[in-house]
């Protein structure tokens, strides 16, 4: 674990570095990340929280297997990037897109770069 980290029942909140969360984790308080990188690694990394993307995100899974997030709401609050080292599906929750996400009322890709391990959008 590197960077500025608060890591506790509450929840998990990266604002520098690099984090990854490799085990599988119960906490309910959410996952926030801005400006940092998060390695996402099991399936239930994140506990049962929101997850939490702000601008200037890199995410990715750096583990040998495929990750696939549960049912976790998202709230995209800004530019993201998956890296693509292994393929990570964030899920079946319900994404809110922040009012950093939309230009002109249109949410726009470039906002949003949820790329899979091919490069594709």
């Amino acid at each position: 674990m590197s960077g500025s980290n608060n890591f506790n029942a509450a929840g998990v909140t990266v604002n520098a570095g690099t984090l990854t969360l490799s085990g599988s984790n119960t906490y309910t308080g959410g996952t926030t990340v801005s400006a940092a990188t998060l390695n996402i690694n099991n399936n239930s990394a994140i506990g049962s929280g929101a997850l939490v993307i702000g601008a200037n995100t890199i995410l990715d899974n750096t583990s040998a297997t495929p990750v696939v997030l549960g049912t976790n709401p998202q709230n995209w609050n800004g530019a993201f990037t998956f890296t693509g080292t292994n393929s990570l599906n964030l899920g079946t929750g319900t994404v809110t897109l922040g009012k950093q996400s939309h230009r002109h009322g249109k949410w726009q890709y470039a906002d949003c770069r949820r790329n899979d391990r091919r490069g594709r959008v």
